[in-house]
């Protein structure tokens, strides 16, 4: 096995501030990649997992702002201070309108 994990979306690299995380205002925690199926952030509150997470955030390209939830599936501290952590989360509906938009906006970037 070559240790490459099967997705069943693309994920793209993205780093956007969340507007709104559970409610309260997304200041310090970055969406860093997304696909249509799940999502990686960066926050300085850790998640239990399993835990439900609700967020929103503009994405640049279309100046549309989008509200997505899911559930924690893994957490990572990261090193440094102040305490950091990475969250893993998988969407609770596959939102295939994200992978296209993000294809577009993948394009408009030079390489």
């Amino acid at each position: 096995m070559s240790g490459q994990q099967s997705r069943k979306s693309r994920r793209f690299a993205i780093r956007l501030e969340l507007k709104e995380i559970n409610g309260k205002p997304g200041t310090g925690t970055y969406l860093l990649d997304l696909s249509a199926t799940g999502a990686k952030l960066e926050s300085p509150t850790a998640f239990a997992l399993n835990n439900p997470v609700n967020f929103t955030f503009i994405f640049p390209a279309e100046n549309k702002e989008f509200r997505l939830g899911g559930r924690v599936v893994w957490v990572r501290p990261l090193m440094g201070q102040p305490a950091r952590y990475l969250i893993g989360l998988q969407l609770f509906q596959s939102l295939w309108e994200l992978d296209f938009l993000a294809r577009r906006l993948e394009n408009l970037i030079p390489k």
